[in-house]
């Protein structure tokens, strides 16, 4: 033990009682530095140390257009909009993306296939380079469909990104609940971060629940982070055949796959994940605090009396399907990611940074 003063104090062991110490150091080319230290006894016997290649670190700096959150000793900077974070050097940071989540389907009753979940990325120890990212927040999917090269597709959400220098991460927009029951129309669930759930069919070769496309290996132009990428397939619904309910499926969510419809009940929202002990309860769903990009929940086709029922929506900001035949439709959770419930829009998405 040293004390201020430049003299080692021995508490233990056969090293006399006092040392004194001097260090000499010298910077290589290469930018590390080599330090001796001698050591110096009561009697005069010297004894020297070399440590020789040391890399000293600068102290972090982080500017950035929010203002820090504390949690464990750490500073937390939450993006729930777009803006900018700063760091003055290299460092080894938490790391949480959403993308926003697709909207429910919503057809003439404003029922439809429940909307999928904004894909998830999380990398517990992501090396970020030195320099300014840009991060973009994906909003959440509406109810509104497009038509491209034949294909109508509800509205799906869009991608959250973080952009800087030779760094791109990017959480996909979840896909959109498919809405119309006519095959004829040629509308389908969406793809996306997690997968659209289905709506009621009539043709057996119609696609019955939308897919995700969230990587599950992500690649953020420098390094490769192996199983950190989230996303499932929504769920199918009950074909059209018999007397109704027909219920639809769920999105997917980050941690499920979509329900499928089954009986008089539209599928559930795939859940989300879990991510309370990483980033703390203060976001995601607020009635599963830090569960983030849920799946939205289906309901069922039907006429008076309208028997049917809707399915639970996915922990993490989930929506929930049309519950009566006055189109009661829950959207999903702002800043969660969470699929839209049949009829019902999207969540918008959230970046967290963990320094």
């Amino acid at each position: 033990l040293l004390s201020s003063g430049g003299t080692q104090l021995v508490t233990s062991g056969d090293l006399g009682t006092t040392r004194t110490y001097t260090i000499n150091h010298s910077e290589s080319a290469d930018g590390t530095y080599n330090y001796t230290v001698r050591l110096t006894d009561a009697t005069g016997n010297t004894t020297d140390y070399a440590l020789n290649g040391v890399v000293l670190v600068s102290p972090l700096t982080v500017n950035s257009s929010v203002s820090p959150e504390t949690f464990n000793n750490d500073q937390l900077f939450v993006f729930n909009s777009s803006g900018t974070i700063t760091l003055s050097r290299e460092a080894t940071v938490g790391l949480l993306m959403v993308g926003g989540g697709g909207g429910g389907g919503t057809n003439s009753d404003t029922r439809g296939g429940g909307g999928g979940a904004g894909g998830l990325i999380h990398i517990g120890d992501w090396v970020a380079p030195a320099g300014t990212y840009t991060i973009t927040i994906g909003d959440g999917g509406d109810t509104s469909n497009t038509t491209v090269g034949g294909v109508t597709l509800t509205d799906k959400g869009g991608n959250t990104t973080l952009i800087g220098g030779n760094i791109t991460l990017t959480a996909l927009g979840g896909g959109g609940g498919q809405e119309s029951d006519n095959s004829s129309d040629n509308n389908l669930p969406g793809d996306g971060g997690s997968g659209g759930g289905g709506w009621y069919y009539d043709s057996a070769s119609q696609k019955t629940n939308g897919l995700t496309t969230q990587p599950v290996n992500t690649f953020d132009g420098v390094n490769t982070y192996g199983n950190t990428g989230f996303g499932n397939n929504g769920g199918s619904p009950v074909s059209h055949d018999g007397v109704g309910p027909w219920p639809g499926g769920g999105g997917g969510g980050a941690g499920a796959v979509g329900g499928d419809g089954s009986g008089s009940t539209g599928g559930n929202g795939g859940d989300g994940l879990n991510y309370s002990t990483t980033f703390g309860t203060n976001h995601g769903d607020t009635n599963y605090p830090g569960w983030f990009a849920g799946g939205g929940s289906s309901d069922a086709y039907e006429t008076a009396p309208y028997t049917g029922s809707s399915g639970t929506p996915g922990k993490g900001g989930g929506g929930t399907g049309n519950l009566t035949a006055s189109a009661v439709v829950a959207s999903a959770q702002s800043n969660t990611g969470g699929g839209g419930g049949a009829g019902g829009a999207g969540g918008s998405g959230i970046v967290i940074v963990r320094v």
